[in-house]
């Protein structure tokens, strides 16, 4: 039994997974320059965490008050955090707060996130990440589809 289709040899995991990292640096550039300009329009209101970034934290010597919901009883850390995407602008700005605890060899960390605006004030914004995963989802669906074999 032949074919008059040619049988391709399938890329391997390495190569897939170089692959699935290129596809999705390359879908979340576009919404990082987007995100990194609707950040200072916006005054932090809206922010992305994810993509290509890195992230400069911040110890703070006090629990900040009036963050709604309340942190965790007994909060004794808190911690700032800027992320920048990889062109060096700011894409988003939080706080965690918590506290540490040891018991014995174990060290229990509870905590709970805050976004914060461009100024450090604790804000309700919007995040973009969930439209970037939609977005890397669509393309690999459509890139599927497109080049499936029958």
């Amino acid at each position: 039994m032949t074919s008059d289709q040619p049988v391709g040899v399938r890329a391997g995991f390495w190569r897939r997974s170089l692959a699935l990292l290129i596809d999705g640096i390359l879908i979340s550039l576009p919404f990082q320059v987007v995100v990194a300009i609707l950040f200072a329009a916006t005054s932090g209101r809206i922010q992305q965490l994810g993509g290509v970034t890195y992230t400069n934290c911040s110890i703070l010597q006090t629990v900040p008050s009036g963050l709604a919901p309340p942190p965790p009883p007994g909060s004794n850390f808190a911690r700032e955090c800027k992320v920048y995407a990889f062109f060096g602008a700011q894409t988003a700005r939080s706080l965690q707060v918590g506290r540490v605890t040891k018991e014995g060899a174990t060290t229990k960390t509870v905590w709970r996130g805050y976004m914060l605006d461009r100024h450090g004030r604790p804000i309700d914004g919007v995040s973009a990440d969930w439209i970037v995963m939609t977005a890397l989802i669509a393309y690999l669906l459509a890139m599927e589809t497109r080049t499936a074999r029958r």
